[in-house]
């Protein structure tokens, strides 16, 4: 690959990310891209998880076809365009979330897809073009690392961490990144596992060696970036990875930012999802919620990454409120030194800087159903949390539970197992209590029906028809969501 010109290789040295040739301090600031090289349903608008989704369309229409429309999708929602719209906002670095399939043909697990690594080269070099760094971050790895829509896992079992060959499939993932990206200065540096979920630290430290030896015999250069368990709260035990170069990585995503309500203020929780109480939050409280993630890493002396973070916009004069909940938060990740990468860069209108108008012609196709797996909570994010149609369908299951055994004269008692069997503590309730299981079933059945109506709607069309949807995504039919440009503007420009 071409070299840079402007960009120099990054290195982790102590606390701080400096340029390896002069010593010079670098303060990351960004955008995750989710969406590209990992489509995600409340991203890219379809139900369900992209594999799903890409088999049912190829069977819908045919392989050329839904091949043609991946494609071109690909070749609208990045361009260079993109990049020098970041690179306005004084944007340096975006992390890039990837999926293993775009680089690995499953059924033989050796042989790589050429189609994958030229998308991400040609990200690599639009970013490069734009002086902005690029992160590369493991979004899907095989056997799939938690039981999240966004590992594209439909099965909600994390095999990665029970399962020797999907370790080595995810470490030959890693070895050929390494080789092939080990003089490129425009990468900043390759984010191992996006949200583990490992059922311990000795688990995640066990894959974490793995993959840095596994990296670290062709590539000596680059920054190596540990998240910590839990979904990224969790750093327990990183500390004892026998590396110089890492940076480690959290996330934060606070209750305020996903609820439409006044900010500072009382929020209330989301029941079967994110706590059930009422709770009173401010900047301090936010401060207090990052530093439980962040301390031992501060204390260790490692670069704090937090990769993603950001707020739900409800289309609603509170979302004012979400603004201000990213502006705290940034200002307490400068107070600390944090480096840090907003989610999301462009999706149908949750997240995103910039989102499809409702004029374009994905939007005017796929609205109906884009606003029905709303309504039913189909999606594990944004509008779908709300849905009382999903939350009244599990509670009601856990109810009907409740009442047959104590018709049998048995007690109803609220696990915490994964769905490999193992009971665990108390603190995993967030992911794996029985209400949570139960819910996250019924998102999956949901999505699972909705799936085939969303591929239906394809029937038909041209090749032309697809490419007229696929450029829906490209920037030139997107509309920006102003002042969250602004406000993240204004943060790389006074953190830089």
């Amino acid at each position: 690959m071409k070299v840079g010109k402007t960009l120099k290789l990054l290195n982790a040295k102590g606390a701080k990310v400096v340029i390896t040739e002069d010593g010079k301090e670098v303060k990351l600031r960004g955008v995750a891209i989710g969406g590209y090289l990992n489509m995600e349903h409340f991203i890219n608008g379809y139900p369900g998880y992209e594999s799903t989704f890409r088999t049912a369309l190829a069977s819908t229409i045919g392989e050329d076809k839904a091949t043609f429309f991946f494609e071109k999708l690909l070749d609208n929602f990045l361009t260079n365009d993109d990049f020098r719209l970041l690179r306005s906002l004084h944007v340096n670095v975006v992390r890039i979330a990837v999926n293993y399939r775009h680089f690995v043909r499953d059924k033989l697990t050796k042989t790589y897809r050429q189609m994958g690594f030229n998308y991400l080269d040609r990200a690599i070099e639009f970013a490069r073009n734009n002086n902005i760094y690029v992160i590369i971050d493991l979004h899907a790895a095989p056997g799939w690392q938690n039981p999240g829509w966004h590992s594209d896992n439909p099965y909600q079992i994390n095999m990665l961490w029970y399962s020797e060959r999907f370790q080595e499939d995810t470490a030959n993932v890693w070895e050929e990144i390494a080789k092939r990206y080990v003089d490129e200065e425009g990468v900043a540096g390759y984010g191992l596992i996006n949200e583990p979920d490992a059922p311990s630290s000795n688990s995640l430290l066990k894959l974490y060696e793995k993959l840095i030896s596994r990296i670290r015999r062709h590539d000596s250069n680059h920054i190596i970036i540990l998240e910590a368990n839990r979904y990224g709260i969790d750093p327990s035990g990183l500390d004892r990875i026998d590396d110089d170069n890492i940076m480690i990585e959290v996330h934060y995503y606070p209750l305020p930012g996903f609820t439409n309500s006044v900010y500072p203020g009382e929020v209330m929780g989301l029941p079967g999802l994110i706590g059930s109480e009422r709770r009173y939050y401010d900047s301090s409280v936010l401060e207090q919620e990052f530093l439980q993630r962040a301390e031992p890493i501060i204390r260790w002396e490692k670069p704090v990454y937090v990769g993603e973070f950001g707020s739900l916009y409800w289309n609603s004069p509170n979302d004012v409120y979400r603004l201000r909940v990213n502006d705290d938060l940034m200002t307490i990740f400068a107070k600390y030194g944090a480096h840090w990468t907003i989610w999301t860069y462009k999706d149908v209108g949750v997240q995103g800087l910039v989102y499809l108008s409702p004029h374009s012609e994905y939007i005017k196709k796929f609205n109906d159903l884009i606003t029905l797996k709303y309504q039913l909570g189909a999606d594990e994010w944004g509008p779908s949390l709300t849905s009382n149609f999903i939350r009244n369908a599990y509670l009601s299951f856990i109810e009907h539970l409740k009442n047959e055994l104590r018709t049998l004269g048995y007690p109803y008692e609220d696990t915490v197992t994964n769905l490999e069997g193992e009971i665990l503590p108390q603190e995993w309730g967030f992911s794996y209590s029985y209400p949570k299981v139960v819910r996250r079933t019924m998102v999956m059945l949901i999505s699972h029906y909705l799936t085939g109506k969303f591929v239906s709607k394809f029937k038909g069309l041209t090749y032309d028809d697809l490419d007229r949807l696929a450029k829906s995504f490209n920037l030139d039919y997107c509309i920006k969501r102003e002042e969250l440009i602004k406000l993240i503007q204004q943060h790389c420009t006074t953190q830089s």
